[in-house]
C-alpha cells in the first residue's frame, strides 16, 4: 500500500505536465488551413512563424481569394508614377542623381528614416503591383521593410518584404573535385541596380504580390525593418501574364530554332 502511495505521486506529476503543456500549445496555435505551406509543414524562422500567428490579418492568399471574388480584376494599362513623395519627420534624403549608372535621382534609406510613403492617383479599380527600383550597398545581402496601404497592413506577407542582392559564379568554367565529380563554384556578390516587383520573402507565391486599389488618391507607405539600401523609383504596375501553350507556340512561328540533337 505504501509503496503504491509513493508511485502514484511522480504519475500525478507527469500528467500536470503534460496537461501544462497542451494548455500552452493550444494558446499559441491557428488552424493550419490557414497557413502558409512552408508554415504547416516546417521550415523559416521562429520570428518569420511568431510573426504569421500574431499578426491580425489575413494571409495574402486569403486576401487575393477574397479580393477577387469581390471583383478586382488585373489592372492593364500604364505604369503609374507618384504623383507626391514623403519621408518621415520630413528629413533629408540626399538625393543623387545617376548614382551608379541610375537613370534618375535616388537616395540612401537607412536606419534614421523610418519610413517613406508614395501617393498614386489611379485611374481605375484593379489588381496592381509595385515595382522598385533599388541598390544594396556592398555587404548588405538583403535589405527588409513592410507595407502599408492607405494606412493598413493587407495582409500578413507586408510586414516582410525582402530586396535581395545578386550574386554570380566566381569562375565561369565548371569545377571539378579530386574525383571528377563537378562541384558549385563559391558566388561573388554583384553590385547593381534591381527593379523587382514586390514579393512574399518566403517565396510562397509563383507570382507577386497583387494590391486592390481603388479610383482617385492611394498612398502606399513603405516601413524601415532592417538593412541599407538605395531606392530609386517606385511605380504601380500591370500584373504580368504567362502565356498559354498555344499562345507560346504561335510566337516562336516563323523563328529559326532548330530542333535538339542531344539529350541532356
Amino acid at each position: 500500500m505504501a509503496l503504491r502511495k509513493r508511485m502514484g505521486i511522480p504519475i500525478v506529476l507527469i500528467a500536470l505536465g503534460v496537461l501544462a503543456a497542451s494548455l500552452q500549445t493550444s494558446a499559441v496555435s491557428v488552424p493550419s488551413s490557414g497557413l502558409p505551406l512552408r508554415e504547416r509543414h516546417g521550415g523559416g524562422t521562429q520570428a518569420d512563424s511568431i510573426a504569421y500567428q500574431w499578426n491580425p490579418e489575413p494571409f495574402y492568399s486569403e486576401y487575393l481569394s477574397d479580393v477577387t471574388a469581390q471583383g478586382a480584376v488585373p489592372y492593364r494599362s500604364a505604369d503609374i508614377l507618384p504623383s507626391a513623395f514623403r519621408v518621415w519627420e520630413d528629413r533629408p534624403v540626399g538625393a543623387e542623381d545617376g548614382y551608379e549608372g541610375f537613370a534618375g535621382s535616388s537616395f540612401l534609406w537607412d536606419e534614421a528614416i523610418d519610413w517613406v510613403e508614395y501617393d498614386f492617383q489611379v485611374p481605375e479599380e484593379g489588381l496592381y503591383e509595385i515595382l522598385a527600383d533599388y541598390y544594396l550597398p556592398d555587404r548588405e545581402d538583403e535589405a527588409v521593410r513592410s507595407l502599408e496601404i492607405n494606412g493598413t497592413v493587407p495582409f500578413s506577407e507586408a510586414y516582410r518584404i525582402a530586396f535581395l542582392g545578386g550574386f554570380r559564379d566566381r569562375s565561369p568554367e565548371p569545377l571539378y573535385n579530386s574525383a571528377g565529380d563537378e562541384i558549385s563554384p563559391s558566388q561573388v556578390e554583384v553590385l547593381a541596380w534591381r527593379s523587382v516587383r514586390l514579393s512574399d520573402s518566403q517565396g510562397m507565391y509563383d507570382t507577386p504580390l497583387r494590391i486592390r486599389f481603388s479610383p482617385g488618391l492611394n498612398t502606399v507607405r513603405i516601413r524601415m525593418v532592417e538593412g541599407r539600401m538605395r531606392v530609386g523609383g517606385v511605380r504601380l504596375v500591370a500584373p504580368g501574364t504567362i502565356p498559354t501553350y498555344e499562345e507560346y507556340r504561335k510566337g516562336q512561328e516563323g523563328k529559326s530554332a532548330a530542333p535538339a540533337t542531344r539529350v541532356i
